[in-house]
């Protein structure tokens, strides 16, 4: 069968497609903005769950299939014009009226807005790192929390150091994770300290370091048996989670040696009065559960267990979109060009 690519038939169904990916991309949380709320899905779906990860749908714009549709789109609106543009000569004799030209650069610019977006996939790079507070990672595959190269992208790693100094809280009560870091990025011999934050990201050497959507708390938990062995030690991130309308930070660690369950809420009504909820299981059996305050210890069925420090931590975001800046251009340029055909139509109607 033959498939016209000019047809306006298959631009119907190429934006039908389109909008069904930005529907769907709506109801089912995303990988890269909403990780809390994947665990939601992943514990009230459970295994089902499976299904959306095989069809890509919990990470639609970094699947292939959203980008060759998106193609598609580019190649039919490119058919489309020329059969049209060659009708507007062929009728009216010339393509320099006001709103032709206006015309010809909106919809040139379309097709370059979705021919950057497509090479933009192919050579992005966009690194997660999870940090907390006074952590130093370098830029290795290991240090990374999550991962994505666009097809054609080079892996280049050990370009860069970064440290994470704070993370610094502009909420007025203290009562949640902060919303800035200042961050050290060290590069060969030089290195330069800044505050980052949403939109506001340090730019070094062709990468961009975000500050990310993502941040909780990280206590120290210390866990030691009566003979004061360390069974665990170490600073642990906590998930920031919403149920029912309501902020809870919570998450667990597995001591496997011991089979121990721990787990942690931080409770921040308000800082610094920092609570821990504390319920620690081994083998189905409850041994300890109630209240710590930070720099408390209790014990339990011959286990000592103490929070001797809390600290914050964040997602950092190392991201490389080279064609980012064509993005924009096209979308000014489209601009100009429905203006200038607003333009001409309106002399149009006028000299009518």
């Amino acid at each position: 069968m033959r498939i016209n690519l000019a047809s306006a038939r298959l631009a119907l169904v190429l934006i039908a497609v389109l909008v069904l990916y930005l529907v769907l991309s709506a109801v089912i949380p995303q990988r890269d903005i909403a990780e809390d709320q994947i665990i939601n899905w992943r514990e009230y779906l459970g295994d089902n769950y499976i299904v959306i990860e095989k069809l890509g749908l919990d990470r639609i714009y970094y699947t292939p299939t959203f980008f060759i549709v998106l193609g598609l789109l580019a190649v039919n609106l490119a058919f489309g014009n020329i059969r049209r543009l060659r009708t507007v000569s062929k009728v009216g004799g010339t393509l320099l009226k006001t709103r032709h030209v206006g015309s010809i650069i909106f919809h040139l610019s379309l097709i370059l807005i979705m021919a950057a977006i497509i090479l933009n996939f192919l050579y992005k790079y966009n690194g997660v790192l999870a940090m907390t507070e006074g952590q130093t990672l370098i830029d290795r595959p290991e240090s990374y929390h999550r991962e994505f190269c666009g097809p054609l992208y080079i892996d280049e790693y050990d370009r860069f150091r970064i440290s994470l100094i704070s993370i610094l809280n502009n909420n007025k009560d203290r009562s949640g994770p902060g919303e800035s870091a200042l961050i050290i990025v060290q590069t060969g011999s030089s290195s330069v300290e800044k505050e980052i934050s949403t939109n506001h990201p340090l730019k070094r050497r062709g990468l961009e370091f975000h500050y990310g959507l993502k941040s909780g708390y990280s206590p120290e938990v210390l866990l030691t048996d009566s003979l004061e062995n360390i069974l665990f030690h170490s600073f642990v991130r906590i998930a920031n989670r919403k149920e029912n309308r309501e902020q809870f930070h919570r998450d667990f660690i597995v001591v496997p040696e011991n089979n121990i369950h721990l787990e942690i809420e931080v409770k921040t009504d308000r800082e610094p009065d920092i609570e821990y909820r504390i319920r620690a299981i081994q083998d189905s059996v409850v041994l300890f559960a109630g209240l710590m305050i930070p720099d408390d210890t209790v014990t339990f069925d011959g286990y000592k267990l103490s929070i001797p420090r809390l600290r914050q931590w964040c997602y950092i975001d190392v991201v490389k979109s080279p064609f980012l800046n064509l993005v924009f251009f096209g979308f000014w340029s489209a601009l100009a060009g429905l203006t200038l055909s607003f333009v001409g139509r309106l002399k149009r109607v006028k000299e009518a």
